[in-house]
């Protein structure tokens, strides 16, 4: 649960979806 707060607690301060961090991490990689 550790991992998962340092990817959400950002994105919730800046207001958006805690998920928007990883699917934008995959869609670099995919490129």
């Amino acid at each position: 649960m550790y991992l998962n707060d340092i990817f959400t607690v950002p994105v919730n301060l800046a207001g958006l979806p805690g998920i928007s961090i990883p699917q934008a991490m995959m869609l670099k990689d995919i490129h």
